[in-house]
């Protein structure tokens, strides 16, 4: 049974460890990579680490905010994007749906950093529009049809 490096994100031979490598999940490979290439794949799975909890607390906004400050463009518009969604929705409760109702420009923001997929949403999404309070049921491979009002 190999052993799982956090840079590649691939399974690997316990041979390509070094005794280093085991404890910080490194493989040989990635270990001879530029220390900026590793920060920045470090930074972004902790930025993806962010959508995923059930809450992005006081702590995870102060470090929200010193990352959209001094790192990289990309991490930096990353932690920009993870902040307002922060400021609107928190809590993970429910927070994409309230963005599809209320912010979809937010989650449009979202979907083209790659910080959510449609996928997420599970196999369908169920928006409201505002101007016919109708519920649309939009499917990743189906399109978008209308839906009684009563679903939800």
């Amino acid at each position: 049974m190999g052993h799982y490096c956090r840079i590649c994100k691939r399974e690997r031979p316990n041979e390509q460890f070094s005794g280093h490598g085991h404890t910080i999940h490194v493989c040989r490979q990635c270990a001879r990579k530029p220390k900026e290439g590793k920060e920045l794949t470090s930074l972004e799975d902790e930025l993806f680490g962010y959508m995923s909890q059930s809450n992005i607390s006081k702590k995870n906004i102060a470090r929200l905010k010193e990352l959209s400050q001094g790192a990289s463009q990309e991490v930096a518009d990353l932690a920009r994007i993870i902040l307002e969604v922060a400021a609107i929705r928190p809590h993970k409760k429910g927070r994409l749906a309230f963005l599809v109702q209320n912010h979809p420009d937010l989650l449009g923001k979202l979907e083209k950093s790659g910080l959510t997929t449609k996928e997420d949403f599970g196999v369908f999404i169920y928006a409201v529009i505002g101007y016919s309070k109708k519920n649309i049921l939009i499917s990743p491979n189906q399109g978008e049809k209308d839906v009684t009002e009563n679903q939800a």
